[in-house]
């Protein structure tokens, strides 16, 4: 349950049971990396085998294949809606171009309470199989969708939905309750795409029966801070034993928690701003053991490249364990033991019942107790906040503030290449005093940073500079002390060109060589194809004047294309889709040479055929 190979172990859960495709997918997110959606893609195509390991200290997308990346954001990116709070986005370090395929599949959300967050870390993903046969795979979360190392927890549950059954599982009415609830939580309207994937997703979770995990006899979804689902998913009873672990702690939930005693994990610095009383309410409080917190790495020459992980920094799990009888129940999700998780945030909790001998307080602190040690600080009887922590919570007044204004983002042409963009909104929000916020596009360099304003223009800006992605960076000032941050908006784009996404195709697709090795890789077969010809293509490009007519019948493109067209035809739509989308672009078509476009044309005929003949 907690593991360091959290990473890895999340790529698993992303990929398709055998046989079945991913059909669609939403997630809930509180923090969002950009690159880290970008590689989500590369599970559902079950291509993230490829991904070569990074070096110590280098973003994990760097060495990733460009074009293993784009053919399963092709293939795949359209499919995922990914609603995250709004205000936390993370800043790349470094802008790919590839982000565009992603900004009709982020949706800036904010919860009810103005006070709150939205917090949750959840994923539906519908998968169907050649026959129409549809799974789902539910996971709950303690992590983001971001690369953040932590200790975390992962919860996967899968089911089958019954297509013949018309009447929904009672206790599935939570789960669909809160995924249908997305669209209105959104800080700009959604489209009508996402409506309507959050319609059909919510209404089929309802009739989904889910697997329990091994050692659980029964579960309940448990969202809290949507309507109809306000109130602690906690019973009023007094267990006989506890265990709570949560990175953040508050004294009034810690207090309000059934049950007494018991044994409470948790961070350093969030212990000792309990008070010495919240404290005494545990027989034993933990924290992390310096040597799990930053576990021994073998020197990196004798670490095979493959083996390398980055090492798991401080807790980020969460999990609430009663024990009460012979039985246990456990609570995993989102939800940290904090005020603001039961009474301002929009949270997530799946909770689970089985024999306290398998899964009870004791087993799980059996688990973990080689990352634990004793907490021997004594609290803190002071409450008045520090400098810093003064600034943190002006911090978070202005997150708030800026993540709940709604912008829009406008693109407008100055001459041929050049354009201006502009970041506008109706109502400016009155911002804390003594804090400066300046903003620049997340395609510009910082230097071009202008003051908040009510409406904002970067100009002149070339085509590649267009995004709806603005990056804002906030200094609030105590005295002497300041606190910088920095994060990322997403607003509607309004007025770019049409042919944004096939630009951006035009420029990783630069000459034939590239656009022929991308074909290959469309119409592999298996993951194990994919991974065949990206090793060859590394170790062997392709030389300029290989096409798919030349060597006739030997060719491997053209043995791929009339194997499709004989066993897979619509595997060629990806094929035609490429053609026409090059088509769209000045000199696109000049990159595809003449005789793969003779091979193209009479498959194509046919494959348009056939299609005709099954209608």
């Amino acid at each position: 349950m907690l593991n360091p190979e959290s990473r890895e172990l999340f790529g698993d859960a992303l990929r398709p049971p055998e046989d079945f495709e991913l059909d669609q997918a939403i997630a809930t997110t509180y923090s969002l990396d950009l690159t880290a959606m970008l590689l989500a893609p590369l599970s559902f195509a079950r291509l993230d085998g490829y991904e070569p390991a990074p070096s110590p200290g280098q973003a994990p997308a760097e060495k990733v294949d460009p074009f293993a990346l784009l053919k399963s954001l092709r293939g795949h990116a359209e499919r995922i809606t990914v609603f995250c709070q709004a205000g936390q986005i993370h800043v790349p370090s470094h802008y790919q171009r590839l982000y565009a395929y992603l900004e009709s599949s982020v949706v800036p959300v904010v919860p009810a309470s103005k006070l709150g967050v939205f917090h949750p870390k959840m994923w539906a993903l519908r998968f169907v199989d050649p026959d129409g046969a549809l799974r789902y795979r539910l996971l709950c979360l303690s992590r983001n969708l971001t690369f953040d190392s932590s200790w975390d927890t992962v919860l996967t549950l899968d089911g089958e939905l019954n297509q013949d059954r018309t009447r929904a599982h009672a206790k599935n009415h939570p789960l669909a309750n809160f995924f249908a609830a997305l669209p209105s939580l959104a800080v700009n309207p959604v489209s009508d795409t996402i409506k309507r994937r959050v319609e059909r997703i919510s209404d089929e979770l309802r009739r989904v029966e889910f697997e329990l995990p091994l050692g659980f006899d029964e579960l309940e979804f448990n969202p809290i801070g949507i309507p109809g689902h306000t109130r602690s998913p906690f019973p009023d009873g007094r267990p006989s034993s506890r265990l709570v672990v949560s990175p953040f702690v508050s004294d009034k939930t810690l207090a309000d928690l059934p049950g007494a005693r018991g044994t409470l994990v948790s961070r350093l610095d969030e212990l000792d701003r309990l008070k010495p009383e919240t404290l005494a309410l545990f027989d034993r409080v933990m924290v992390l053991a310096d040597g799990a917190d930053q576990p021994e790495q073998q020197a990196e020459s004798e670490v095979a490249p493959s083996e390398w992980r980055p090492p798991p920094v401080g807790l980020h799990a969460k999990l609430f364990v009663f024990d009460e009888g012979w039985n246990s129940t456990v609570w995993s999700g989102s939800a940290n033991a904090t005020t603001a998780a039961f009474s301002q945030n929009v949270e997530f909790l799946v909770s689970m019942s089985g024999k306290k001998s398998r899964v009870g307080t004791e087993p799980i602190l059996e688990a973990m107790q080689p990352l634990l040690v004793e907490f021997r600080g004594k609290g803190r009887v002071d409450a008045t906040l520090t400098v810093q922590e003064h600034l943190e919570a002006v911090m978070r007044e202005t997150r708030c503030l800026l993540a709940r204004t709604q912008w829009t983002a406008r693109a407008e042409r100055v001459d041929g290449e050049r354009f201006s963009l502009s970041l506008e909104t109706r109502l400016l929000p009155t911002l804390p005093a003594d804090v400066l916020v300046k903003v620049f596009p997340a395609t510009l360099q910082d230097l071009t940073a202008r003051p908040l304003a009510g409406a904002l223009t970067f100009s002149p800006c070339s085509f590649e500079a267009l995004t709806p992605f603005f990056v804002f960076e906030a200094v609030a000032r105590a005295g002497d002390e300041e606190l910088v941050e920095r994060f990322v908006a997403s607003a509607p784009l309004v007025g770019a060109p049409e042919n944004r996404l096939a630009r951006v195709l035009d420029d990783l697709l630069s000459d034939p060589v590239k656009v022929l090795r991308f074909l290959q890789l469309l119409l592999a077969d298996t993951p194990s194809e994919v991974l065949g010809a990206l090793e060859q293509a590394a170790s062997e490009p392709l030389a300029p004047n290989v096409s798919a007519g030349s060597g006739g019948a030997e060719s491997p493109l053209l043995e791929s294309m009339l194997r499709a067209l004989a066993t897979q035809p619509a595997k060629l739509a990806s094929i035609a889709r490429l053609v026409d989308d090059l088509a769209k672009t000045q000199g696109g078509s000049t990159r595809l040479p003449p005789s793969f476009l003779e091979a193209w044309k009479p498959i194509h005929d046919a494959r348009t055929e056939l299609n005709g003949s099954q209608e």
